[in-house]
């Protein structure tokens, strides 16, 4: 309604010529790399580039040789798209959930998320690494699964970033975090990549060669998360600009 639109716009200008003016731009970014949690949440991204990119790049070649021979390009898009769906539909509940409960509440389901993913991811690896030949589509569900639950844990892991972070460091923290974070989306695929082609054919005995892979993303991403989630758990503490 018009009454309440003009009462929104008015609070709006209200804060807005109350509001201190934000630090010069030298002194939020030099704060924002002091700060102890901006790196933990770095370095976690980190950890979910290389996850949530290797599955975009190998979970199509690996659910193609999991299937029958002949199975054609459009089924293999069709069952890709039963990750997605299980996303969507997801996201919404968990952000429910998360936001009835406040920074604890998104703090326990990040790590409950992003724990479930990477111990999926080393269990689909480790069958791998024992195996001979392609993949069974089992374990290719299992890397999708993982694929979901990480891929659910960022929205709120973003949440739980800009929930305690003071409004003047937000642009460069978020800047940092991204930057950083985003090296992953070429360590990941890299180093699968690497192993896979290292250990493709005859070369291993006719072992699976996507096991070793995967086994070495897993690893490191559920070291990251334990060693970040043991970290501070409470918010951010407002920093001296």
């Amino acid at each position: 309604p018009p009454r309440r639109r003009d009462a929104l716009l008015a609070a709006v200008g209200r804060g807005r010529r109350s509001a201190a003016p934000p630090p010069p731009l030298k002194r939020s970014l030099r704060t924002t790399l002091r700060e102890r949690r901006t790196w933990m949440f770095a370095v976690q991204y980190v950890g979910c580039s290389m996850m949530l990119n290797v599955s975009r790049f190998f979970l199509p070649t690996q659910l193609r040789e999991a299937l029958p021979a002949g199975t054609s390009p459009a089924q293999v898009g069709w069952l890709l798209a039963v990750p997605a769906v299980a996303k969507v539909a997801a996201m919404p509940l968990v952000a429910r959930y998360t936001d009835a409960g406040g920074h604890a509440r998104r703090l326990a389901a990040v790590v409950r998320l992003l724990s479930a993913g990477a111990g999926l991811l080393l269990l689909a690896a480790t069958a791998m690494v024992v195996s001979s030949g392609p993949p069974s589509l089992g374990l290719v569900s299992l890397v999708a699964a993982a694929d979901v639950a990480v891929q659910t844990a960022v929205p709120v892991f973003w949440a739980l970033h800009m929930g305690g972070l003071p409004a003047p460091l937000a642009p460069a923290s978020i800047a940092v975090v991204n930057s950083v974070g985003n090296l992953g989306g070429f360590l990941g695929p890299s180093l699968v990549g690497t192993v896979h082609d290292a250990t493709a054919g005859e070369k291993c005995g006719g072992q699976c060669p996507w096991g070793w892979g995967l086994l070495a993303v897993g690893l490191a991403f559920a070291t990251i998360t334990a060693a970040v989630s043991l970290g501070p758990a409470g918010q951010y503490r407002e920093p001296q600009l």
